[in-house]
């Protein structure tokens, strides 16, 4: 694949004066013949030339395909081949699946790894789905010389490899990824979810602990004592983008850090949205600036007063254009509360009730949650693997101890169900911590009553 990707670069090479950037000539194809090297690529490693005159496979399918350019942030440009995968409609549903981890596993993973005194470490596999090979049977008729060269225009070749663009080349990818976990590295896949692998193992101290590896279509967390061992195995088999092997400082998007507590030396990673708060802030200034909109107050609150009720707001109703910019801030803030900004769960969830027809009332106050997380823009949640000590004040009688006695006795015969399947306990024992609330019949109009839940883990934030 990277000799593909070289010798289209080498090609763009020629565009390279048309951008009004400054920046350095990419690599280009040690061949002086760039076609016949991009040709020599795609025949290996992406396409199979049909000889001339034998049909194609039986049940092939004749699509297209099509060049991507793109210049990234940081000026270096990137070619892409994209097939046109939307043109075969023989493709099963159940195909598209793609390894997608979620998020509250990835953070009990960060959990799991401080308390049980484990490393973490981050890659980015390159050209993730051309490893695979291609589920489907898709064939191109080469229309160009851009590619093949110009000795080959009008032949047929056969897609060999997952190209971007084909509706199974996530699952392709996965199905590859999977047999690298499984049959090289010995990753067992867990039924809770199934992006989330693990591996028996054992810590410094010798305890009994699990290794786990988190897949997010190319990036990829290894959470291991020597995770750097796990990151050699596989880099042997893929490409691991350089530089993009490191401990982690982002991963999906959330900033990562590490820190220690001085008074018990426990070490922890906390997450944080600091990153995308900084960018969603700068969007939503411009457009306050733009618009002539101003937020008066300190912005202690997300709210301007704290007896604001988003129900019994009469302001006009919005037009089709404010419409647009409220639904575009209320998905920002939803993305934020999704990174762990829990602290404007309450405000966005009613403001989330008004998308369909919102007031200019509602669109000020989503502006002014934005004016509070201005003043509030620096936050991390720690995935602090101590267990929570409780301690009661109050009637002995009612204390949670005692009314846990009191359940035993009434349902004496009740159990945990574990699952036939479940793997061996190992590791450190945690806890699991339920908060619950609710306004009852808090809406003053419809008298319906908003719930919230909080989970953690140990004393790590783990739903909301």
């Amino acid at each position: 694949t990277l000799g593909c990707q070289c010798a289209v670069k080498s090609r763009g090479c020629g565009l390279a004066q048309e951008y009004p950037l400054k920046a350095p000539i990419l690599e280009t194809s040690n061949s002086s013949d760039g076609d016949f090297a991009a040709a020599s690529a795609l025949r290996w490693q992406l396409a199979e030339l049909l000889p001339d005159g034998e049909k194609v496979p039986v049940g092939s399918k004749l699509i297209n395909y099509h060049i991507i350019f793109d210049v990234k942030m940081d000026l270096t440009r990137k070619a892409r081949l994209v097939a046109g995968g939307h043109m075969n409609k023989n493709v099963p549903k159940h195909a598209t699946y793609s390894s997608v981890v979620s998020r509250e596993s990835v953070r009990i993973v960060f959990t799991l790894a401080a308390l049980n005194g484990q490393d973490i470490l981050t890659g980015d596999i390159g050209n993730a789905y051309l490893n695979a090979k291609l589920i489907e049977k898709c064939h191109v008729v080469i229309k160009d010389d851009y590619l093949f060269g110009p000795s080959h225009v009008g032949k047929t070749a056969i897609i060999v490899r997952a190209l971007y663009g084909m509706k199974s080349s996530g699952n392709a990818w996965r199905l590859h990824l999977s047999n690298i976990l499984h049959k090289e590295l010995g990753f067992q896949r867990c039924l809770a979810d199934n992006d989330i692998w693990y591996k028996p193992a054992r810590n410094n101290e010798e305890l009994k602990v699990y290794d786990y590896v988190c897949i997010y279509v190319d990036d990829i967390l290894i959470a291991s004592v020597c995770p750097s061992k796990y990151m050699d195995m596989l880099g042997s088999h893929v490409e691991l983008k350089e530089g993009s092997v490191k401990k982690p400082d982002s991963y999906l998007g959330t900033d990562i850090k590490r820190f220690k507590d001085d008074s018990t030396d426990q070490e922890y990673w906390a997450l944080s949205s600091n990153s995308y708060l900084k960018e969603a802030l700068r969007i939503v200034q411009g457009i306050m600036k733009e618009s002539g909109v101003k937020v008066r107050g300190k912005g202690a609150h997300p709210y301007s007063i704290l007896t604001y009720r988003p129900e019994l707001d009469v302001t006009p109703f919005c037009d089709a254009e404010q419409l647009n910019l409220y639904q575009m801030l209320i998905g920002i803030l939803r993305w934020l509360i999704e990174l762990g900004r829990v602290n404007i769960q309450l405000e966005s969830s009613q403001l989330s009730s008004y998308l369909a027809s919102p007031r200019v009332g509602h669109l000020h106050q989503a502006f002014h949650i934005f004016h509070y997380l201005r003043n509030h823009d620096s936050s991390w949640m720690p995935m602090d693997p101590r267990k929570l000590d409780i301690n009661y004040v109050g009637p002995q009688d009612s204390s949670p101890t005692a009314r846990r006695e009191v359940m035993k006795k009434i349902y004496y015969d009740a159990e945990d169900e574990v699952p036939d399947n479940a793997p061996e306990a190992r590791g450190k024992s945690v806890q699991l911590n339920l908060y619950v609330d609710a306004d009852h019949a808090g809406n003053k109009v419809t008298r319906r009553s908003r719930s919230g839940i909080l989970i953690f883990m140990n004393m790590a934030l783990r739903v909301w």
